[in-house]
């Protein structure tokens, strides 16, 4: 069992709130996370199993963030596509 952590994000975050998997990747939201965009703009990780062990391939953030725009709220996974969802963009 491993235990996957975002390491850096402090609490209030909301990470995991929203998660999708698909084959050997997952991508986990928190809605909440401080970006240089913003206070509370969003980041969504996106993670890939390589063997037993789970790493951070890609952190996504909006490219037009600002403060408490909510990137990451939801998340969907279909194969090599993602979808974020940004509710107060």
């Amino acid at each position: 069992t491993q235990t996957l952590s975002a390491g850096h994000t402090p609490s209030g975050r909301q990470v995991g709130t929203s998660v999708a998997s698909s084959g050997n990747s997952i991508v986990v939201g928190a809605a909440f996370d401080d970006t240089p965009s913003g206070a509370d703009a969003g980041r969504a990780y996106a993670l890939v199993r390589l063997g037993n062990a789970w790493f951070l391939e890609k952190v996504l953030e909006s490219t037009s963030g600002t403060d408490n725009q909510g990137f990451g709220f939801s998340v969907a996974l279909s194969g090599p596509f993602c979808v974020v969802g940004i509710p107060y963009a």
